[in-house]
């Protein structure tokens, strides 16, 4: 990837997280919510070269976005229904999310490090 393309890359991941940031606190959390969970990360298969490593990717990305779906489910349930402050519901949900890519990553996940 050419610094061109990584400065490209990070400066659309920030605008993305800022602009949410904004819209949850100050506009519409409905709104926030369909702008986060646009799928910035597709466009990255621009710049891979392989068809079989794009291919990958988005096989990859496709157990990681059900991993964050199970991660927000976690997180929603227990601030909801657990009287537990926000950062350690954080914590948790990440634990989770660690654990579950982990799993994946000795099952299901294709190109990973221990299949290469």
């Amino acid at each position: 990837m050419s610094g061109s393309e990584l400065l490209y890359s990070f400066l659309v991941g920030g605008s993305v997280v800022s602009m949410v940031s904004y819209l949850s606190n100050y506009v519409s959390t409905e709104l926030a919510a369909i702008l986060a969970s646009i799928n910035i990360s597709i466009f990255s298969t621009l710049f891979i070269n392989k068809k079989e490593k794009a291919l990958e990717f988005v096989w990859n990305e496709i157990f990681l976005m059900l991993v964050l779906s199970l991660m927000s489910i976690v997180y929603y349930t227990m601030y909801k229904y657990g009287d537990f402050q926000k950062g350690w519901v954080v914590i948790v949900s990440y634990l989770f999310y660690i654990a579950a890519v982990y799993g994946l990553s000795q099952t299901v996940l294709k190109g990973s490090i221990n299949n290469e």
